[in-house]
């Protein structure tokens, strides 16, 4: 069973905007060693230049031995190195290539049984949950399925914008609004860390 998870509402990691949110979840890992999982877009070059700065930016947080998705060779191995870990990174990007790659590569299962701590940013957190909210534009948003581990709905990079379509679609589902630079952790109950806001029977109530 996952120890914790971190569902973070985005924001601009290059700028440092997540920093400390993905330092406090590397300081709880039992251990400093790193997988990410990297595949929010298939861009090879996006992919390559992605990497890169995740192995300098994790270093910088003190991690030690840092593993990618994109560097999958066989289920075994995969499993090796998620286990050896204590914290998996899920990325931010495009959610649905995202959760076409998981499926794609059937390591769903892997990151399920996974006894570390799980960090999900933007579309990473998107994947854990039963669904997301997806924007078309302001007026029209759409609830899409997640892979089920988080038993809720969310939609990252919330502001009150979104707010009219929220209200409609929270009529029969609990969804969490997580702006930038917030985060939901679930571990035995759920935290809140900045301002969070709950869409549940038509209503909105700011719950941190």
């Amino acid at each position: 069973m996952v120890k914790k998870i971190y569902l973070i509402g985005g924001g601009n990691i290059r700028s440092g905007e997540t920093k400390e949110l993905d330092s406090k979840a590397l300081s709880e890992a039992e251990n400093k060693n790193v997988y990410v999982i990297n595949l929010t877009t298939n861009d090879k070059q996006k992919i390559k230049d992605y990497k890169e700065f995740m192995v300098s930016y994790l270093k910088s947080l003190n991690a030690q031995e840092i593993n990618f998705l994109s560097d999958f060779k066989s289920h075994k191995e995969t499993k090796t190195k998620i286990n050896s870990s204590g914290l998996i990174y899920i990325m931010g990007g495009d959610t649905e290539i995202l959760i076409e790659n998981i499926k794609k590569m059937k390591i769903a299962p892997i990151i399920k049984s996974f006894k570390g701590i799980i960090l999900g940013n933007s579309a990473g957190a998107y994947l854990l949950c039963r669904g997301y909210v997806k924007t078309k534009d302001s007026q029209n948003e759409e609830i899409v399925k997640g892979l089920g581990f988080i038993k809720f709905y969310i939609k990252v990079h919330y502001n009150k914008e979104f707010d009219k379509n929220l209200l409609k679609l929270s009529r029969d589902k609990e969804i969490y609004g997580v702006p930038e630079k917030c985060a939901i952790v679930l571990n035995d109950n759920l935290k809140f860390i900045g301002d969070i806001y709950l869409f549940s029977k038509g209503r909105k109530n700011k719950i941190n």
